[in-house]
C-alpha cells in the first residue's frame, strides 16, 4: 500500500517506456530493449534496477557494459542519455542523444525534442530552434506539441537576440508585438489545515457534496511506515484542521482509501492484518447513526497478491482497484468488480488499452459513470503520470489520454480525484521530500476529453411531517427511460443522503418508509439548464395514523406522476412508477385502506367528466387487486370537474385540476 514504494526517477521511465517498450523492432539493423539477448540483456535489465533503486552511476556503469559489447543498442543510448541529464553532465548527454539518432533518426520523433530542450539548456540556441522547428513540423508530432514545440523554438529566438531577458511563460510563443501575459494558473497546494510540513499525505477523496475530504497520511518516520486516515470538513468555503480518523485507524498502516459519494461506504487499503489474504487487502464499512463500522475484509475481491487503491461508482455497483494478482499484462493493473444482486462479482482485469506492463493504479471512477482517472508509468508517461479514460462499456474504453501540463511534471503525481462537478483536480505530488496534495480548478482546460461528464447531486433529509424529526428511510432512484433501478439504500436515523444524478437521462426518486404515505418526484436532466445548482430537498413523510380522511380533513394526496391519454382511462406507461409505488405502499402496511379519488377539469360535459374520472380510478384499483391487493381495501370514485383545486381558465391550472388522488380511509 505504501505509494512510496512506487515512487522512482521520472526521468528514467520518459525514456525506458516512451522510447523502448513502445518501439520494440525486430527488422531494424540494430536493438532494441526487446530484441536485445544474452549478457547485454542482463545488464540492461540490472541497469534498470540500480536505476529504480536511485543508484544512477551503478546504472550508468551497466549501461556502458551493455554498449561496449553492442554498440547499436539504441535504448541503452537513450536511457543512458537521460540519466546523464539528472546527473547535470550535459554535454555527455548530448553525445548519448546524438548516439541515438545516428544509429535511427526516426526511431521516435520525440527525440529530437528532448535533444533540441538539452541544447536549449546548454544555451546552443541555433541548434535548439533548429531541432524544435524539426519535430514541430514533422508529420506524426500532435497539434499540442507542435505547439509547445513552436513556442519553445520563439523563446530560444528571444533569448538569442537578449540572452539575459526572462520569458514570462514557458508554455506560450512570445508574439512579434509582445503583449502583457495573463498571469498563467498553476496547480496549488493545499492549505496547512491539511498538508503537514513535516508528513507525507495522498490518496485525497471527497464525498458528492464536496464538504468533506478524507485522506492518508504517513505519521512515521522515514523509517517506520505508519499510515493513517485524516478528515476535513468544509466550513464557510475553507477547509478545517483534518483530524485523524480514530474509529478507522490503528497501530498497523491502514490507507489508499476511497469515500462513497454518499459519503456512508468507505474502501481502503490495509496490510499485513490477521484476517489479511495476502500482502495488502481491500475492506471496506459503513457509517451508520453517526459512527463507522467494524473494517471488513473483502474476501471475494482478495488474493494472496497485493490488492489496494480502490474506487467505488456512483451507483455503488461498481468496484475498481489495483493489483499485481496473476492474470493481468504485468506489474501492478487495474482490475474491477460489479454488484450483483448484492455480491461481488470475480474481479476481472479491466478492458481496452488501460493496462500495460508497467505499472497503473490508483484509479479515480467519476460519479458520472464515464470518466476514470488512473496513474500509469506505462503509456506516454514520463514516470508516474495521471491519465484519463472514457468508458463505453466493461470491454471497452477509450485511449488514455496523459493529463499533461500544468497536472504532470517531472516530478511523480499520482492519486487523481475529481469533484462531482468536475470543478477541481485534486491529486498528489511529491515537494522538496514531502509528499502533499494539490489542487487545481479545470475551468481552465481547454481540452474537454480530459474533464468528467455533468454531474449534479441530490441532497436530501426525511422528516416526520408532523413532528419534524429526521426518519430513517428506504429510498430508490430509477431511470425513467430505461425503467431500471439504478440505486436503492436505507438513511440512518439522520433520515440524510445523497445520490450523484449524471447528465442526459431522466430519474424518479422513492422515499418510504412502513407507517407512512411515500414520496416521489421526478427529475429532468436531458437540459443543460438545470446544471447550475444541487437539488437539496427537506422531504416530509405524512405517518399514516392520524392522516384518515375526516369531515374537517379529507384532502387526498395527489399522485402526479399517473397520466393518461386524452378522454382515455388507461394509465400512460410513464406512470407504471407511480402506481408501483402505490403497490408498495399498500402491500407493506397491510391494515390500510384507501379511496381512490378521480378528477377532471371542465372541459366536456360534466356527465362524461363523472364517467371518465370514475373509470381512471377504477383503473388504479384494478392494477392494485391484479397484484394481489384486496378489493375490500380499496374504494373509488370519479368527482368529475366538481372540485378543481386550481383556475379552468389557464393550461396549467387545467392541469393541475387534472388528477387522481388516494385518500386514507383507516390504518
Amino acid at each position: 500500500m505504501n505509494i512510496q514504494n512506487l515512487q522512482f526517477s521520472k526521468t528514467f521511465y520518459a525514456f525506458l517506456i516512451t522510447f523502448c517498450a513502445i518501439f520494440t523492432l525486430s527488422a531494424q539493423s540494430y536493438s532494441t530493449s526487446g530484441t536485445v539477448k544474452g549478457r547485454v540483456k542482463v545488464a540492461f535489465d540490472e541497469a534498470v534496477q540500480k536505476l529504480k533503486s536511485g543508484d544512477k552511476d551503478g546504472a550508468l556503469r551497466l549501461l556502458d557494459e551493455a554498449l561496449s559489447t553492442d554498440p547499436k543498442f539504441i535504448d541503452a543510448h537513450l536511457v543512458r542519455g537521460q540519466t546523464l541529464r539528472s546527473l547535470g553532465r550535459l554535454t555527455d548527454a548530448r553525445s548519448a542523444y546524438q548516439n541515438a539518432l545516428a544509429i535511427d533518426a526516426n526511431y521516435n520523433p520525440q527525440i529530437i525534442y528532448a535533444l533540441a530542450i538539452l541544447e536549449k539548456e546548454l544555451k546552443n540556441y541555433v541548434g535548439a530552434i533548429k531541432l524544435f522547428e524539426q519535430f514541430a513540423n514533422m508529420p506524426k508530432t500532435s497539434p499540442e506539441l507542435a505547439e509547445k514545440a513552436k513556442a519553445q523554438a520563439a523563446e530560444c529566438k528571444q533569448l538569442q537576440a537578449n540572452p539575459n531577458m526572462e520569458i514570462a511563460s514557458k508554455s506560450t510563443p512570445v508574439p512579434e508585438n509582445p503583449k502583457p501575459l495573463p498571469v498563467m494558473t498553476k496547480p496549488q497546494v493545499m492549505s496547512d489545515n491539511i498538508n503537514s510540513a513535516s508528513q507525507s499525505q495522498y490518496f485525497p477523496s471527497l464525498t458528492a457534496d464536496g464538504e468533506m475530504l478524507f485522506f492518508t497520511r504517513n505519521i512515521g518516520s522515514n523509517f517506520l511506515l505508519n499510515e493513517d486516515f485524516f478528515m476535513s470538513k468544509k466550513v464557510n468555503g475553507e477547509w478545517q484542521m483534518a483530524q485523524p480518523v480514530n474509529e478507522l485507524n490503528t497501530k498497523l498502516s491502514e490507507g489508499a482509501q476511497c469515500i462513497s459519494a454518499d459519503g456512508t461506504t468507505f474502501l481502503f487499503t490495509a496490510c499485513s492484518r490477521e484476517d489479511g489474504l495476502g500482502s495488502c487487502d481491500l475492506y471496506i464499512t459503513s457509517f451508520k447513526n453517526g459512527n463507522w463500522g467494524t473494517p471488513v475484509n473483502m474476501k471475494e475481491l482478495n488474493t494472496s497478491s497485493w490488492d489496494g487503491t480502490p474506487s467505488m461508482s456512483g451507483d455503488k455497483k461498481l468496484i475498481f482497484f489495483s493489483s499485481d494478482r496473476p492474470g493481468g499484462k504485468g506489474g501492478r493493473d487495474i482490475w474491477y468488480s460489479r454488484n450483483i444482486n448484492g455480491k461481488w462479482a470475480e474481479p476481472k482485469p479491466l478492458g481496452g488499452n488501460i493496462n500495460t506492463q508497467s505499472h497503473e493504479d490508483a484509479p479515480f471512477f467519476h460519479p458520472d459513470g464515464q470518466t476514470l482517472y488512473f496513474t500509469s508509468y506505462g503509456h506516454d508517461a514520463k514516470g508516474r503520470d495521471i491519465f484519463v479514460s472514457r468508458r463505453v462499456n466493461d470491454s471497452t474504453w477509450t485511449d488514455p489520454i496523459n493529463m499533461g501540463e500544468p497536472f504532470n511534471t517531472d516530478r511523480d503525481e499520482w492519486s487523481p480525484s475529481v469533484s462531482l462537478d468536475g470543478s477541481t483536480l485534486f491529486f498528489t505530488r511529491s515537494d522538496d521530500g514531502v509528499i502533499k496534495i494539490y489542487y487545481y480548478t479545470l475551468q481552465n482546460v481547454k481540452n474537454e476529453a480530459v474533464k468528467p461528464k455533468q454531474v449534479t447531486y441530490l441532497k436530501a433529509t426525511v422528516r416526520d411531517a408532523v413532528t419534524k424529526t429526521p426518519l430513517s428511510s428506504r429510498l430508490q432512484i430509477m431511470d425513467s427511460d430505461a425503467g431500471t433501478v439504478i440505486q436503492t439504500g436505507e438513511t440512518d436515523n439522520s433520515g440524510t443522503f445523497i445520490i450523484p444524478l449524471p447528465f442526459g437521462k431522466r430519474y424518479a426518486l422513492s422515499v418510504n418508509q412502513t407507517g407512512y404515505v411515500f414520496f416521489k418526484q421526478n427529475f429532468n436532466l436531458t437540459k443543460d439548464e438545470s446544471a447550475d445548482k444541487p437539488y437539496l430537498l427537506d422531504i416530509e413523510l405524512k405517518p399514516l395514523k392520524g392522516a384518515a380522511a375526516t369531515p374537517e380533513n379529507n384532502s387526498g394526496i395527489t399522485l402526479h406522476d399517473l397520466n393518461f391519454a386524452l378522454a382515455s382511462s388507461e394509465p400512460l406507461p410513464e406512470s407504471m412508477g407511480e402506481l408501483e409505488q402505490l403497490y408498495g405502499l399498500m402491500n407493506t402496511n397491510t391494515s390500510l385502506k384507501i379511496a381512490i379519488h378521480g378528477h377532471t377539469d371542465n372541459s366536456g360535459s360534466a356527465e362524461s367528466n363523472v364517467t371518465l374520472s370514475q373509470k381512471r380510478a377504477e383503473a388504479v384499483k384494478k392494477f392494485l387487486t391484479d397484484k394481489g391487493i384486496a378489493a375490500d381495501r380499496i374504494s373509488c370514485k370519479g368527482f368529475g370537474e366538481k372540485k378543481p383545486i386550481d383556475t379552468n381558465e389557464t393550461e396549467e391550472g387545467r392541469a393541475r385540476n387534472r388528477r387522481t388522488e388516494f385518500v386514507v380511509v383507516s390504518y
